[in-house]
């Protein structure tokens, strides 16, 4: 049994054909804590108005909303530690 492999030459590839190195879709990893969850229970004759509001302040406190204007665009690493930096910075003032 005979076992070949064909190479293709430089010149001859293309930039347009897909490589077994090339990533396709890449997502940031996902943080280690658990998933932020809100839970609201309807009190005795609370209104649905007055139950909307209160779930609004519980995702507000809970990060969610922060989070997702955070992870709406992806951001570089190199963006994100200059952030981090900055916000040390004004931090230690």
């Amino acid at each position: 049994m005979v076992c070949c492999v064909a190479r293709r030459s430089f010149a001859a590839s293309t930039h347009n054909t897909p490589t077994p190195f090339r990533r396709r879709h890449w997502s940031p990893p996902l943080p280690e804590k658990t998933p932020n969850v809100v839970k609201l229970t309807l009190r005795d004759r609370e209104s649905a108005q007055e139950a909307v509001r209160r779930f609004r302040k519980l995702v507000e406190r809970s990060g969610i909303k922060k989070e997702m204007r955070i992870r709406e665009f992806y951001e570089k690493p190199s963006a994100t530690k200059r952030r981090d930096k900055l916000r040390a910075q004004r931090r230690a003032r």
